[in-house]
């Protein structure tokens, strides 16, 4: 796994923050949802643990959290160490080959067909929603859900009656589909081998979708991404000051919190890379990008390579982006275990002794409230 820098960007790479938790078990695949760590020990056994619960019990204090020029936090930990936060084991009949979570419930596919059951619940019932063969599962960032059927073509679950044309699910198509991607309403058709087959456009017409047209492989044509790029607002270190828009208001005003500004971090999203084949596609400045050839998987800010993770190093890999709290995750699975990434961006006015002095502070905080628990705990 390599760091690397190729330059400069609006974010700078010494401050990004990144965390690297690394359980030191094997699982088949990681989904984390509302709190909940879903760890797949095989395809046919799920664990789920209070993820709120682990990361409250993990000594952060113990390591440094600013070092040059990657500043990150790494802890190494093992399944038996969390095993104060084990909810439950929910075990399939058969191989589940795709899975997703959405409104507390999890839908999964098997060779038996499409399935869905409330994990969180008591009593574990698996209803069946269609019989037919899928071999993965696509939920859009407009909550529609595509499901490819290999040589039976794509087809679409409604989540919702509003816009649901039938009850099951709907074939758009019957182009051979392995895969799909979507791009908010248009969905990309996808072989074997992740390549390109159709796009197919969408409108809503009286609340209910319809296929505009369809655009065979020999019409696709890649596109130039772009940025969504802010103004440069540069740094002055001979006036240790910010050329900012509000550099007109009065002292008093535009100072008001830079004093918390040093304490005052934001996340960085982790999002795929998305097609090129897609009409127009627009980047964000101040995000990781993800993009996996060849040669392995690339996290990339402003087409700068920031994380290099060679295929020998991974099995597979998970995002968040409809997360409301997890968008900076990017979990890796390997052979050897699970490592979780986040990863933070510390504002313009990062100052590292204050960072210093916050950080002793937080911990001066943590051993306090311990020292009070443990007083109140001992009048019960």
């Amino acid at each position: 796994m390599n760091l690397v820098n190729k330059g400069s960007v609006r974010v700078k790479k010494d401050h990004i923050l990144m965390t690297r938790i690394f359980l030191d078990q094997s699982f088949s695949d990681v989904a984390l949802y509302s709190g909940i760590l879903y760890l797949w020990k095989d395809k046919k056994t799920l664990h789920l643990y209070d993820w709120n619960r682990w990361m409250n019990h993990i000594p952060f204090g113990d390591v440094p959290i600013y070092q040059n020029p990657f500043p990150f936090q790494k802890i190494s930990t093992h399944i038996n160490d969390i095993h104060s936060c084990f909810i439950k084991e929910i075990l399939f009949e058969k191989e589940v080959r795709d899975f997703f979570i959405y409104n507390h419930d999890l839908y999964y596919l098997t060779e038996d067909g499409f399935f869905v059951l409330t994990p969180e619940s008591g009593t574990l019932q698996s209803d069946l929603i269609s019989t037919e063969k899928f071999y993965s599962l696509s939920l859009s960032d407009m909550n529609r859900v595509a499901l490819s059927g290999g040589e039976s073509g794509v087809f679409e679950y409604f989540l919702s009656d509003k816009n649901a044309i039938s009850k099951g699910v709907h074939q758009w198509d019957p182009t051979p589909t392995y895969s799909t991607e979507w791009d908010g309403h248009h969905l990309l058709q996808l072989d074997e081998n992740k390549a390109p087959v159709q796009l197919l456009h969408f409108y809503i017409h009286k609340n209910i979708f319809q296929i505009e047209r369809k655009i065979p492989k020999k019409e696709l044509k890649k596109q130039i991404p772009f940025y969504n790029e802010s103004l440069n607002l540069q740094y002055h270190e001979e006036t240790n000051n910010w050329n900012t828009l509000f550099q007109y208001l009065p002292p008093e005003e535009t100072n008001e919190t830079d004093s918390l500004d040093v304490f005052q971090s934001r996340e960085i999203p982790v999002i795929v890379m998305p097609s090129l084949f897609f009409a127009h596609p627009l980047l964000q400045e101040n995000t990781l990008y993800i993009e996996e050839n060849k040669q392995g998987l690339f996290l990339m800010i402003q087409n700068d390579q920031y994380l290099h993770v060679p295929h020998t190093d991974y099995i597979k890999w998970s995002t968040y982006p409809k997360s409301r709290n997890y968008q900076n995750h990017f979990h890796l699975l390997s052979e050897q275990g699970i490592t979780f990434f986040y990863f933070m961006k510390w504002s313009k006015n990062l100052d590292k002794d204050k960072l210093k002095d916050f950080y002793f502070a937080r911990i001066v905080l943590e051993c306090g409230m311990t020292i009070l628990n443990e007083l109140r705990n001992a009048k019960k």
